[in-house]
């Protein structure tokens, strides 16, 4: 399998106010899918994304032509596919012209890489794979959280865990340490926005948590059977 795209997408240079933050964004896992742009942008500047971090490098070194903004075209605006966090400290360094200092002039207008608005199965597919090898395998890293909501929902499309270890060569055992504890949670009815999500994947690495948690998972689709609901929110409260 080829890890490169075959659809020959465009590159176009947009303005900034033509782009709209993608809130069925897989990487949100559907905890934006309701939201405004400004509570997105105001989202992506906190816990787990913190758009914050990239303000300073776009500041010292503008944009980076070779990383592209990856959207899909809508008409005359454009929805982003890759980059939800660069749109957001750009917006942020735009909004307050007075607080930020640096290399702006070429905020406003910013590379992208355009996708039809109705791709094809085929390109369907190609874009989730570019997805997937590029966060899943670290080539831009996303964080814990984000990696395990890209699994969750691509589990439950044709083809399941399955295809996107096949397509990505991502591991299972890579997968099963985001898998497991997001489900755990979920499980347990816990607001993955009030909790640091990776200290329950942490602590599952270590010896004897996994037993304490009476935790007894499918090791075919990583879904969990049982565990004990009491121990998991003792482990919780403990943190």
């Amino acid at each position: 399998m080829s890890n490169t795209l075959e659809v020959n997408p465009q590159m176009e240079r947009v303005q900034q106010a033509s782009l709209d933050f993608d809130p069925n964004n897989p990487r949100f896992g559907g905890l934006m899918s309701k939201c405004s742009p400004e509570e997105i942008q105001k989202a992506l500047f906190q816990s787990p994304y913190y758009a914050s971090e990239l303000v300073d490098s776009l500041l010292k070194n503008g944009f980076i032509d070779y990383e592209p903004l990856v959207v899909k075209r809508h008409g005359m605006r454009f929805t982003v596919v890759e980059g939800n966090r660069r749109l957001a400290a750009i917006r942020e360094i735009l909004a307050h012209p007075e607080q930020y200092k640096g290399k702006t002039d070429d905020l406003n207008e910013i590379p992208v890489l355009v996708f039809p608005d109705k791709p094809d199965e085929q390109q369907q597919n190609e874009m989730r794979v570019y997805l997937g090898v590029r966060h899943l395998l670290g080539f831009r890293e996303w964080p814990p959280l984000s990696k395990a909501l890209f699994l969750e929902h691509e589990s439950k499309q044709p083809g399941g865990l399955d295809r996107v270890f096949q397509e990505t060569q991502l591991k299972k055992t890579d997968a099963r340490r985001f898998l497991v504890p997001y489900r755990l949670l979920k499980h347990a009815d816990v607001d993955l926005r009030k909790i640091d999500f990776w200290v329950l994947g942490e602590a599952l690495g270590r010896t004897g948590i996994k037993k304490f948690l009476q935790v007894d998972i499918d090791s075919k689709t990583l879904e969990i059977r049982s565990y004990s609901k009491k121990n998991l929110n003792l482990l919780l409260a403990a943190r």
